[in-house]
């Protein structure tokens, strides 16, 4: 029976639906006579992983036979935007006699019945595709730096006591003076949120037509908008052009009073390696949970089928990360190599501000030559100066030498401290078998097989 895939990444009008792929596909198994396909539907997902439920079960529907078979879908993008998964799925295609089918981008008559060249004909549009989503990224990356350079707001979306006017949020006065009003009670330290809420209940204050709730207080009182600030995502928090309805200082004063009556609740469980796990297929970090008190667990969030026990791991990362640090040839070749590479690095530190020296005087003799233009003179020797000034704030040897410090450190630690808090990263395979650990002060990671750092 034939197959087709549908994805989309977003849930858009102005994209391609689900509906209108399936449509497409449809009139083309109908123009050939062929039975209507199996589908396979994935709605905002990204195509940039493999990360899809219902890809996940194409997979594993492709596996069950190497009955020859079409899979049907609306462009090649569909299935993937990374050019080495995409590869790989090809090549699983392949083996199990499943032939691809892009309604809207067939293959030239050229390429066709040539295996070599249609697989290389296939994997150029991957590339495309990739290239396609890359470039996009970068767009919107450079679209919000510009934003943040200019101090522009980067949604029109502005919390209760603006409203968006003219491209720039307007103070709404009635709505203001409740926001400070908040903040006034808050910080007189008499009121929790609770006791806000019930409060502004009682006066027949409403937000917006509705009544405000204990999370829509607590929204406002750690909203920094206020402050006059822009929550600017990955590129950091800014000053808007706003008007801001409280100082900083008030702010600064409602969050220290809230951090002092932040109870924080004990873990019946502990996790010594939470947020140290990646997924092996989607490179998500696993996430803990336990069905009761014995069965602990570190799971993906996103691919959901990912588990394994959290005593067993403990137990192999225990024995793997003792066994290597009771070394002695070991330990000493790290420790001497760390050495050598701190004595290198204020070598070349040392060297690189002797040639900053030496092109200072070169521009000093240019300067006074007269081959250089006062302007020019000055922008050069502040580009040096510059420079000289950012090697010097370097802290390549200083690294170097706190690693070192923290490589001695390790043998003087307890197994337990060391899980907590010298581990960094473990990685697994997709067999769930331990594949490496990465630990602060050790420069390679230390691997189950050879018990060596690769």
């Amino acid at each position: 029976m034939n197959i087709s895939y549908c994805r989309t990444s977003v849930h858009r009008k102005n994209k391609i639906s689900l509906g209108t792929q399936q449509r497409k596909v449809l009139e083309m198994t109908n123009r050939l006579e062929e039975p209507v396909p199996l589908f396979y539907l994935d709605q905002a997902f990204s195509g940039a992983n493999v990360c899809r439920p219902a890809f996940q079960s194409l997979q594993e529907a492709i596996k069950t036979s190497t009955e020859p078979r079409k899979l049907y879908v609306y462009r090649y993008d569909r299935l993937f935007r990374d050019v080495r998964l995409a590869i790989e799925f090809l090549s699983l295609c392949h083996s199990h006699g499943v032939q691809i089918v892009s309604i809207m981008e067939p293959l030239p008559e050229s390429v066709r019945g040539s295996p070599h060249l249609e697989s290389l004909f296939v994997t150029i549009l991957f590339s495309m595709a990739e290239f396609s989503r890359s470039a996009l990224i970068e767009n919107q990356r450079i679209a919000l730096n510009r934003k943040v350079a200019q101090k522009e707001y980067l949604s029109a979306r502005v919390p209760y006591g603006y409203r968006w006017e003219t491209n720039q949020p307007i103070i709404v006065e009635d709505e203001a003076k409740i926001i400070k009003k908040l903040f006034q009670w808050y910080t007189s330290g008499e009121y929790g949120f609770g006791r806000l809420t019930s409060k502004l209940t009682d006066m027949g204050i409403v937000k917006r037509d509705k009544p405000f709730s204990v999370n829509s207080v607590r929204g406002i009182l750690t909203n920094p908008f206020y402050t006059g600030m822009i929550k600017g995502g990955l590129q950091g928090s800014y000053h808007g052009k706003h008007v801001p309805l409280v100082t900083a200082a008030q702010f600064v004063h409602a969050q220290a009073i809230r951090k002092s009556r932040h109870i924080t609740k004990g873990k019946e469980h502990p996790f010594p390696l939470r947020r140290k796990i990646r997924c092996p297929s989607c490179q998500h970090t696993l996430t803990c949970g336990t069905r009761n008190e014995h069965n602990r667990y570190y799971y993906c969030p996103i691919c959901k089928r990912f588990n394994l026990s959290a005593t067993k791991l403990e137990q192999e990362v225990l024995a793997l990360v003792t066994a290597y640090l009771m070394k002695e040839d070991v330990f000493a070749i790290l420790v001497n190599e760390m050495i050598a590479q701190v004595a290198d690095l204020n070598d070349n530190k040392l060297a690189e501000l002797q040639r900053i020296v030496a092109d200072k005087t070169r521009l000093m003799d240019r300067f006074e030559r007269g081959e250089l233009a006062l302007e020019a003179f000055t922008a050069q020797l502040k580009a040096l100066t510059a420079k000289e000034q950012g090697i010097q704030r370097l802290s390549w040897s200083n690294e170097k030498e706190l690693q070192l410090g923290k490589l001695l450190e390790l043998r003087d630690l307890k197994v337990t401290s060391l899980i907590f808090d010298k581990i960094n990263q473990i990685d697994l395979t997709n067999n769930k078998k331990l594949k490496g650990v990465k630990i602060d002060g050790l420069p390679t990671s230390i691997k189950p097989d050879t018990n060596s750092g690769d």
